[in-house]
């Protein structure tokens, strides 16, 4: 009676366990598919700062393939470049609270290449409050200012033609060309 019951019981532990697996892989598949169809780029990052995956979008703005960013340092890949400091994205991760963390950056790639960017980092915890890893979803604002300095020189050219006798100044944007050259 007693190695049936033990069977019996190793038997419901085996299926909970297959039910957890599975579970746990419906989860990694879902969190794949997130990142895989977010338009932002979007890394997960160990509590050390090391890129544990990164989405095609990340990929794009940090100017490697994603497989070519899992384990390197975030502070690598990504430099704050108005403000650089030595791990300035490992240092923010480990001062988040539970809140989001916003912040505005110009980030430089390995390729040198510099985008105005807003970082959000999400840090998750363990039980005992200890950081195990967080999600950095970086959002490339280069394509919201050309939007805007396009809008600006189409705003200006309409007041010109209406015959509005204070033409808007045309001045250099924060990108490094002349307005006027939008027009082109």
């Amino acid at each position: 009676r007693a190695r049936h019951e033990a069977r019996s019981r190793t038997d419901e532990l085996h299926h909970e366990t297959d039910l957890h697996v599975r579970a746990l892989a419906l989860k990694e598949r879902t969190v794949d598919a997130m990142l895989d169809t977010a338009q932002i780029g979007m890394a997960v990052i160990d509590p050390h700062g090391r890129i544990q995956r990164a989405n095609a979008a990340f990929a794009d703005l940090a100017g490697a393939a994603p497989e070519a960013l899992r384990t390197k340092l975030i502070d690598d890949v990504l430099v704050d470049a108005e403000r650089p400091t030595p791990l300035r994205f490992t240092r923010l991760m480990q001062q988040a609270t539970d809140d989001l963390v916003h912040q505005s950056m110009r980030l430089r790639n390995g390729d040198g290449r510099v985008t105005p960017s807003l970082v959000t980092l999400s840090v998750l915890r363990d039980e005992a409050g200890r950081a195990v890893s967080a999600v950095c979803a970086v959002h490339d604002l280069s394509e919201n200012l050309r939007r805007r300095q396009v809008e600006q020189v189409l705003g200006n050219v309409m007041e010109l033609s209406r015959g509005d006798s204070r033409p808007a100044a045309l001045g250099s944007n924060d990108l490094g060309t002349s307005e006027q050259h939008l027009l082109c």
